[in-house]
């Protein structure tokens, strides 16, 4: 069963959106999503390190996907 955490939603709306306007603003959804969540596991201790690996492959997705947005839109 694949782990889901309260950031996928937004992550997902993002990676699978096909308008290049649209995916600007999901992805700044899902970043902003993100990175709190991120900042909430690092101020745990111990901190969930699966889901701190899975937030840093996320926001490596997102970054490419707005250097392709970014160039089509």
């Amino acid at each position: 069963m694949p782990v889901s955490y309260v950031w996928t939603e937004e992550y997902q709306s993002a990676v699978l959106e096909t308008d290049y306007e649209t995916l600007m603003v999901k992805i700044a959804k899902a970043e902003t999503t993100i990175q709190q969540r991120n900042a909430e596991l690092l101020q745990k201790s111990p901190a969930n390190s699966d889901e701190l690996e899975a937030i840093a492959r996320a926001l490596r997705v997102l970054h490419v996907l707005k250097d392709i947005a970014q160039r089509k839109a």
